[in-house]
């Protein structure tokens, strides 16, 4: 088995096109030694017709995105749909319209063994098993290979996935459809799904419950706290200061490789329709709670393709909408500006993890971090400044 790329930790975003692409089947995807996946080639299945080099959009070095035609505050207007929901609901509602009009959703799904995967529904009821951030990367499997067979069927769908997932899709497809609408979401960039089992395995001995569902967004509070908490089984919240895997998400330390050279995180949009938080909603648009109750969540959505333009006339009086401009969207969500710088002890973290495991790990996360936390607490802000500019000039 040889890779198909050079350099492929950082060359390979594994959207899966190229598996997807291989009229041998030759491709397989594969973990390396972090959890990482990566696709391996089948020597002796293999023919050498290079159609998985041609499909790879991430390595081509044109972006062929398109840029936001009118940006948006989003909310949708179902209390139920959007206190379930990670910010303003707008997921759940397109998801309704489209199977409510017999088409078929692909989204991310994680199961009873927390398995984070593409999979896809017209079942409306299913619908609320696809809600929710899911802060790792996605096994896409073979969801191209079936959007092509349906949308030659047919068949509307709608797919919503990262943005190298939806390159991926458009790559594969290599034609527009019309029966298709792309959603991408705006990604800081995704761990992989062994780091994150191997996290709720230590999570299962430290607090003696068999971990079967898990959310990384809570409105418990508010929107605005929704990042504080880890919940297990929807009674088990570990506070973000706790959890080494959430807070280094948040910090985006413990990302794949090729997210800190992320050739979608900017203005060039993939999707149709792009979707995510608004955060900074109330510095941008200080008189926003005036029209609705931002602590609910609110969605920033941008419109790139006359299509997406379509769908959104046909089916938004369910949902709030205030034009806004881009460039204020963009303010408080880095990633519509850049990819996640790479932390300077993304190396640390991740060789700790590889020679002392979890339980190493967390040991290293709370040395490093508990002091930090109750420094924060008995320090005065004046003498905080102080220090940092010390440290500043010092380092």
């Amino acid at each position: 088995m040889d890779n198909p790329y050079k350099n492929i930790t950082s060359n390979c975003c594994s959207c899966g096109a190229c598996m997807n692409v291989c009229p041998k089947k030759a491709i397989r995807i594969s973990k390396d030694k972090l959890g990482f996946t990566f696709p391996f080639i089948d020597k002796q299945l293999c023919n050498r017709c290079m159609k998985c080099v041609s499909v790879c959009d991430f390595q081509k070095d044109a972006n062929n995105g398109n840029t936001p035609k009118i940006t948006y505050i989003a909310q949708n207007k179902n209390s139920d749909d959007l206190i379930s929901s990670s910010s303003g609901g707008i997921f759940i509602y397109f998801a309704k319209k489209v199977t409510n009009d017999d088409g078929v959703v692909f989204a991310t799904v994680n199961d009873k063994k927390n398995n984070v995967f593409h999979t896809s529904t017209n079942n409306i009821d299913q619908l609320k098993l696809m809600q929710g951030s899911k802060y790792v990367q996605s096994d896409i499997q073979f969801s191209y290979k079936k959007i092509r067979k349906m949308l030659e069927d047919g068949i509307y769908v709608m797919f919503v996935g990262t943005p190298c997932q939806v390159a991926g899709l458009n790559s594969y497809l290599n034609k527009d459809y019309i029966n298709l609408l792309s959603l991408d979401i705006v990604c800081h960039g995704v761990p992989s799904l062994a780091f994150l089992k191997d996290y709720l395995k230590l999570c299962e001995q430290k607090y003696s419950i068999d971990v079967h569902d898990i959310k990384f967004r809570s409105k418990n509070i508010d929107w605005n706290h929704s990042l504080s908490n880890l919940v297990l089984n929807d009674n088990k919240f570990i506070p973000t200061n706790k959890s080494y895997y959430y807070t280094y998400f948040l910090k985006g330390k413990i990302y794949r490789e090729s997210c800190y050279k992320c050739k979608y995180a900017n203005e060039y949009r993939q999707g149709d329709i792009t979707i995510g938080d608004y955060w900074g909603i109330e510095k941008v648009h200080p008189d926003i709670n005036s029209y609705i109750d931002c602590s609910k969540g609110v969605s920033l959505l941008t419109v790139n393709t006359k299509k997406g333009e379509k769908f959104l006339n046909q089916n938004k009086d369910g949902l709030f909408l205030m034009k806004t401009d881009f460039d204020k969207a963009k303010q408080y969500n880095g990633q519509l500006c850049h990819p996640t710088l790479r932390p300077k002890d993304r190396d640390k973290i991740m060789d700790i993890y590889l020679r002392k495991g979890t339980k190493g790990l967390n040991r290293y996360f709370k040395l490093t971090n508990y002091p930090k936390l109750y420094l924060s607490r008995i320090v005065p802000p004046q003498i905080k400044k102080v220090l940092k500019k010390i440290i500043t000039n010092f380092s």
